[in-house]
């Protein structure tokens, strides 16, 4: 599998997408998700199907390309490996790190420039450092930290050593290469939450900001971490949540969510405070900057951002005016 030129590779993965979704995979369909799924890491399809064809990994069924039987396991595997939040988070990164446009969208936003992409502005980041009690003696684990703005934040605020673990290449190189001067306290590594390779005790602390959402299994990924930091470590979580239109209210209480389920299930200590009043703001102004913004980002040729912004926050403003949503910092007693 590893022998196939890149452009194949990619071509599985859209048909892996598409037949999961049950979508259209008639060619002109398939060519035209290879730039919303690769983004600007989309490579040159020319003779790639028919290099697939060839192989016996695709074939055609009443005019729509489907996977073979030796066709779909390759898929799958690459699909697993090649997830397309990475593209986008890779492109968010790529594009956000030089735009003087984004860092000023951040700065409104946000409060502060990090290159953030989560919901939490700098009064819940310095209410996180503060409740956990972080300080030079801390070891804290930050899961899914981007380009390490935040974790570099934290880090000089309160003097804590920590490591910043990403899926994301480009961001986790742009953190390392900003940070060089820091290396004494801060780190960073690419890898999947999902499977950390730490010692116990390696941690007192584990970290997440609006990051878990990426973990199909919760209560294993808690567990994990249970076993990283040891006896006495904690976990400190911004997790955000929205009510379904067929969903009762009772869904967005913090001891309904997915995550407090998952720690509830493990019989952990848990405390939760809320903060769907700022979730609320941060939306509304997120909405409202991408459209004020517009001739910024394009005087830049940073469309691409802008746009991303743009749909992210309409996306969930109809959850936001509906009140169907709800934020909370849990804190958890690993």
């Amino acid at each position: 599998m590893n022998q196939l030129p890149e452009a194949e590779q990619q071509v599985l993965i859209v048909i892996a997408f598409l037949t999961k979704r049950r979508k259209p995979r008639l060619p002109e369909d398939v060519i035209s998700w290879g730039p919303r799924y690769f983004g600007m890491f989309q490579v040159d399809w020319s003779g790639a199907v028919d290099g697939l064809l060839g192989h016996g990994y695709l074939a055609f069924e009443a005019s729509q390309l489907v996977l073979t039987l030796t066709g779909r396991p390759l898929a799958e595997e690459l699909s697993l490996e090649h997830p397309k939040y990475l593209y986008f988070y890779n492109e968010f990164y790529a594009r956000a790190a030089p735009s003087p446009a984004h860092a000023r969208f951040c700065e409104r936003v946000y409060g502060k420039n990090l290159v953030q992409h989560g919901m939490a502005d700098m009064d819940q980041v310095d209410w996180m450092i503060q409740s956990l009690g972080l300080g030079p003696h801390s070891r804290v684990l930050e899961l899914g930290c981007g380009s390490g703005g935040v974790a570099e934040y934290v880090s000089d605020r309160s003097g804590a050593h920590l490591t910043g673990v990403d899926g994301s290449a480009v961001g986790i190189r742009q953190a390392q290469e900003r940070t060089l001067a820091k290396e004494d306290r801060l780190s960073f590594q690419v890898a999947d939450m999902s499977k950390l390779r730490f010692s116990c005790g390696e941690f007192d602390t584990v970290i997440s900001i609006d990051t878990v959402y990426f973990e199909n299994d919760m209560a294993g990924l808690i567990a994990d971490m249970q076993a990283i930091t040891g006896m006495g470590g904690q976990m400190g979580v911004f997790y955000s949540t929205w009510q379904e239109a067929e969903q009762p209210r009772e869904a967005l209480k913090p001891k309904h969510t997915l995550f407090y389920r998952a720690v509830d299930s493990l019989g952990l200590d848990c405390q939760s405070w809320d903060f769907t009043r700022q979730e609320v703001i941060h939306w509304t102004r997120k909405y409202e900057t991408a459209l004020e913004m517009e001739a910024a980002f394009e005087a830049e040729g940073q469309q691409w951002l802008r746009e991303r912004r743009l749909e992210e926050a309409a996306d969930h403003i109809p959850h936001v005016r509906a009140g169907r949503v709800a934020r909370y910092f849990y804190k958890v007693m690993l």
